[in-house]
């Protein structure tokens, strides 16, 4: 009985102070003199109630029925309600506290209209790249993502006046005397035997030696030190045209040293410049691809840099922006970038490039391939009209040749070797012909081939996805080899720490996408193994070339697949432009292709729509799959 009676005092209690709302029947609204009394008495939290003594709004509103229970009612999902007001973490915003029913319902029913912000309904979330994922820059001027746009789309092309530029000096060649005294007998002989050929300008006078240069002494003390004898083609017809101050065009194969080839001339011509103060922009500009790639020629400036006095950076996505502002806020003389991270730079105005007057594209054809040609009419739109552009690529598509009539004027192309992609005579290429379920155990047996000792040597294995680069290393690893793998999303501490462990000889194996097919320029890669063959014979191209190079030998092994078949037929010609020996498998392979691909296009199989996808791993029948059903007949 004292119990029941402590409890109807009580609700008499309440009764008295609560005032009872008018428009909806169950609702009770408290007054400011006894919301205290009954948050005590009700056991709600002080942050669930508001207390007005002016006006009495939806927010103010408490239901109350005869159940004990209260619960917040939750809005649609499609409104995407923020039940938090921007200007109280305490309070729901506008919301109500409701036993039966939605908001939406109570609104409908009471006539009421949303009177909450519309801004919180729409707001997408915020989309965030993986390699923006270390992003910790936050200045007011960068791009936050909560919307999805063009790079640089706020990027607005200078309009230079050619009066009020100040003049630039480009031209710092000093013909030496033995290279003046050179015959035409030899000069002839040194194009026709590296099968060189100027395809526009004037046919540059071939150097035989670093000294023939005029290079400062420390670079030519520092390249004889390195045990290099002479340059190599690219070098000794691209540092004439280069330090000419003329805009050419480089086409060359893979490791022929294209790098050094615009790395010492681009030193050069900082030093002919007035120096870089304080928050200005560099003076050379380098676009890379792909990270890697950027990476690898910042090493080699800071290389040959030092030697000068002069400060190198590299700006990529991945890393922090806060740190690669901080480094350009230092000013220095050159820079390497990717063109995404480059664009967001400049529209954040974190770097200028006003004074930029030497720019270089390295991998042409690999940055219109990845669709970054807007990027790079973005770019060059921002450096003055009279700049010396380097241009260098392994091939000469169509695109590339537009890109250079645009921008480069007119300009000096050399072409070393073929302008086809050829592959390096010094790889010894293998390939063999298997299932998709025999290629571990190849593997296996190709790795215990190359045991020297209780070590194998570098090894490079290329795979085509994330996944299996990750399964193969993991499957590496348990049988206790030495192995790192890198792709797309990792890290990129965790790739550069990779990259360092495999360059300076603690990982034996490294398991790549193709983020490591241009660009990792590791001197000593013995073996490079095709794990998976890659979308096209460009791509086998730069694969394979991560080894045999500086004139070195190498080797190159290639796993293929009936999935490969419409890819054989340019293997086929890449092997016997280069001389190697081509499995028979491979040409029954492209004779089946070719076979079906004609009966296809003429009259094609009944019912070949309809007809079941292939079965990989479960099935005896297992390479009978579309088209190549009569390869065991």
């Amino acid at each position: 009985m004292g119990s029941i009676s402590k409890f109807t005092t009580r609700l008499n209690v309440i009764n008295s102070l609560l005032k009872i709302h008018s428009q909806p029947r169950n609702y009770i609204s408290l007054s400011s003199a006894s919301s205290s009394f009954c948050r005590h008495r009700l056991g709600i939290s002080s942050s669930l109630t508001t207390v007005s003594s002016q006006r009495q709004s939806p927010a103010e509103i408490l239901p109350f029925s005869s159940s004990v229970s209260r619960k917040y009612s939750s809005f649609d999902d499609d409104n995407r309600y923020n039940a938090f007001d921007s200007d109280s973490d305490e309070f729901p915003a506008r919301g109500k506290w409701n036993t039966s029913g939605s908001r939406s319902s109570y609104l409908q029913k009471h006539n009421h209209s949303r009177q909450f912000d519309p801004g919180f309904t729409r707001r997408p979330r915020r989309i965030r790249h993986f390699d923006e994922e270390e992003d910790d820059y936050f200045s007011e001027n960068f791009n936050h993502g909560f919307q999805s746009r063009e790079l640089g789309a706020n990027i607005k092309k200078k309009d230079w006046n050619s009066s009020a530029l100040s003049s630039i000096e480009k031209n710092f060649y000093v013909l030496h005397p033995d290279v003046a005294q050179r015959s035409s007998e030899v000069i002839e002989n040194y194009y026709a035997n590296h099968n060189i050929t100027v395809s526009q300008g004037e046919r540059p006078v071939p150097l035989s030696d670093f000294h023939e240069a005029n290079f400062p002494d420390k670079i030519v003390r520092y390249l004889e030190g390195n045990s290099w004898s002479n340059p190599t083609p690219i070098q000794s017809l691209g540092w004439p045209i280069a330090l000419s101050g003329k805009n050419m065009v480089g086409l060359a194969q893979t490791g022929s040293g294209k790098t050094l080839g615009f790395i010492l001339p681009a030193l050069v011509h900082i030093k002919h410049q007035r120096p870089v103060d304080r928050g200005e922009g560099p003076i050379v500009l380098v676009l890379a691809p792909t990270r890697e790639l950027a990476q690898q020629i910042k090493s080699v400036a800071v290389e040959y840099g030092r030697l000068l006095g002069i400060q190198s950076c590299c700006i990529f996505g991945g890393q922090s922006k806060m740190v690669q502002a901080r480094y350009i806020s230092q000013g220095p003389e050159l820079v390497v970038a990717t063109p995404g991270r480059l664009l967001d730079f400049i529209e954040s105005e974190v770097i200028d490039l006003g004074r930029t007057t030497f720019v270089v594209l390295d991998e042409a054809d690999r940055m219109l391939d990845m669709g970054f040609e807007p990027q790079i009419r973005k770019v060059l739109g921002q450096i003055r009209p009279d700049r010396q552009i380097l241009m260098w690529s392994a091939t000469w598509p169509k695109e590339i040749q537009q890109l250079a009539h645009d921008f480069l004027g007119e300009f000096t192309q050399i072409n070393i070797g073929s302008q086809e992609l050829t592959a390096n005579p010094n790889i010894e290429q293998v390939v063999k012909v298997c299932e998709w379920r025999e290629k571990f155990g190849l593997l296996l047996h190709e790795l215990e081939d190359q045991l020297e000792g209780r070590r194998i040597p570098k090894t490079l294995i290329f795979g085509k996805t994330k996944q299996i680069v990750d399964i193969l290393s993991r499957k590496l690893w348990n049988r206790k080899f030495r192995v790192q793998a890198i792709h797309g999303d990792k890290s990129q501490s965790y790739r550069d720490s990779a990259l360092h462990s495999f360059r300076s000889g603690k990982t034996d194996i490294l398991v790549a996408t193709d983020v490591a097919a241009r660009g990792l320029d590791v001197d000593d890669i013995k073996v490079v193994i095709n794990y998976d063959y890659p979308n096209n014979i460009d791509d086998y191209i730069h694969r394979i070339g991560r080894t045999a190079r500086a004139s070195k030998t190498g080797k190159a092994i290639t796993f293929v697949t009936d999935e490969d078949a419409g890819k054989v037929k340019d293997l086929i010609l890449t092997l016997k432009s280069a001389e190697q020996n081509v499995d028979p498998d491979l040409y029954d392979m492209a004779k089946l292709h070719s076979k079906f691909s004609k009966k296809s296009s003429s009259k094609p199989r009944s019912n070949f729509s309809q007809r079941r996808p292939p079965r990989y791993n479960n099935s005896k029948n297992f390479r009978y799959r579309d088209g190549f059903d009569s390869w065991n007949r």
